[in-house]
């Protein structure tokens, strides 16, 4: 019998935390599933803990040449046999109700195309460290995926017939080391998504993550070159399909990667113009935005990002975003992080980390 969702789980090399991640999906609540586990090529035995489950609903593919994450994945993709995929990595972990959540929000509206949710962020001893947050309805992801990655990757669900059959996967020549942004920004285009407000993945932070190491120049902690062009197509793409070619010219829309990559302190009186001027676009395009609460505190968490990432820092650019937050549209300003704000202000980015180390404290004692 056809399984109704098949949760696809790419490996390489994680041995040390496949085996909790498999029994996360075992224990689900919806029971009508495959566990397909694609073993990219691993070497650390990892496919050994797959094939020890002895469940009849884990289903493995061995992969003899490491083809990376995503082809390991356009090769599940080709052979799942679900209607709907549910992503998860090999070292994260999924709450008990996850694939349930997620089918109710497909069953109750047959236009959606994309389900995620919020996460959980982990060390790699499984002790928590916060939460990682996205935008819950149609309209604000659709806005905050102008700029970045409105889902996070290990926690979606998705239509077969659209990621697979309608797009062909994902793009790993075209777009290495954001493959899912592109997917993601190709299928908001034509279809509905959400995100469910509730955490139902727990995602492991670990140092030798394959996307920091790649998108990150280790001699200086800043974004390598490949990974800047990667991150201006993406967002080049999403704006001119939005708006078109004319309301944002080629040397505005070189600014707006500044949200992920960072924005010059040069340039930030110029940036703030452009985005309040696509914000003003938008809200004419889509009036149901402005009686959304999740959008104010969308707009709310881009402003606090942008403050944080001045280059270089200074609690003067600072105040002048958070100024400008005031001004975008009536609640946005009662919607920004206050104590975040507060400790970026006053002690700049040392103040956030020191929140950041407190607040890993108080949950680890908790």
């Amino acid at each position: 019998m056809t399984p109704k969702v098949t949760v696809l789980m790419p490996v390489h090399d994680a041995r040390r935390f496949v085996g909790e991640a498999v029994a996360s999906i075992l224990a689900q609540t919806w029971r009508d599933f495959e566990l397909l586990v694609v073993d990219d090529g691993s070497t650390d035995g990892s496919a050994d803990v797959v094939a020890a489950s002895g469940d009849d609903r884990v289903r493995l593919v061995r992969l003899r040449v490491q083809r990376g994450v995503s082809g390991a994945l356009n090769e599940g993709l080709r052979v799942a046999h679900g209607e709907f995929i549910a992503r998860q990595d090999a070292d994260d972990v999924s709450s008990p109700q996850r694939l349930e959540r997620q089918l109710a929000m497909f069953a109750a509206d047959d236009r959606l195309a994309l389900v995620g949710s919020q996460a959980q962020r982990i060390d790699e001893g499984g002790r928590p460290l916060g939460t990682v947050e996205r935008s819950l309805d149609d309209v604000s992801i659709r806005w905050y995926a102008l700029f970045d990655n409105p889902m996070i990757h290990t926690s979606v669900m998705f239509r077969r017939s659209v990621v697979w059959d309608s797009f062909g996967g994902y793009d790993a020549e075209a777009y290495p080391l954001s493959q899912d942004f592109a997917l993601w920004s190709r299928v908001i285009r034509t279809s509905r998504v959400v995100n469910l407000p509730e955490p139902l993945v727990k995602y492991r932070v670990r140092a030798e993550s394959v996307s920091a190491t790649l998108a990150t120049d280790p001699a200086s902690g800043n974004p390598t070159a490949r990974f800047a062009a990667i991150v201006r197509r993406i967002v080049g793409e999403n704006v001119r399909a939005t708006f078109g070619p004319d309301l944002c010219p080629e040397r505005d829309l070189d600014l707006l990667p500044g949200f992920i990559l960072g924005v010059p302190r040069a340039s930030l009186d110029r940036f703030l113009e452009v985005f309040a001027r696509l914000l003003a676009e938008y809200l004419l395009r889509h009036p149901e935005a402005a009686r959304s609460r999740d959008f104010s505190r969308t707009l709310a968490r881009q402003m606090d990002a942008i403050a944080y990432r001045v280059i270089p820092p200074s609690r003067q650019a600072a105040w002048r975003v958070y100024r400008s937050a005031a001004a975008l549209r009536p609640g946005v300003a009662a919607d920004l992080p206050r104590l975040r704000a507060l400790a970026l202000l006053l002690f700049g980015k040392d103040g956030r980390r020191m929140i950041r180390r407190l607040r890993s404290a108080a949950l680890r004692v908790a």
